[in-house]
């Protein structure tokens, strides 16, 4: 291996600013306290879930969501929105990045 000048006078500038400021400190290292971990939240339970087969469903017949002529993605961000703190929707028709998709359904319910 060769050391060119510059490498050289990087490399002992590096060795010089390294005993520098090991004369700062003081006394032996004191590590950092690991900080106690937060309580874990409890979420409840669902006291009821309502579920659909897509496609079985005569009103969906294995369909997916489009943006119809006029509308816009703000749209796709209302249906997001809870009803009254107690409703939500999730699903591809929430998803403004990939709509009509199933990472967008995946994504929506995260």
């Amino acid at each position: 291996m060769s050391f060119s000048r510059r490498n050289f006078l990087v490399g002992a500038g590096t060795g010089l600013s390294l005993l520098v400021l090991t004369a700062c400190t003081d006394g032996k290292p004191v590590p950092t306290p690991t900080p106690s971990p937060s309580p874990t939240l409890v979420v409840p339970r669902p006291s009821a879930i309502q579920r659909s087969k897509w496609t079985t469903d005569p009103f969906s017949r294995g369909s997916h969501s489009f943006m119809a002529v006029g509308s816009t993605p703000q749209h796709r961000n209302d249906l997001r929105e809870p009803i009254i703190g107690r409703l939500f929707f999730a699903g591809e028709a929430t998803s403004t990045d990939l709509p009509g998709t199933v990472l967008g359904a995946q994504s929506s319910g995260a």
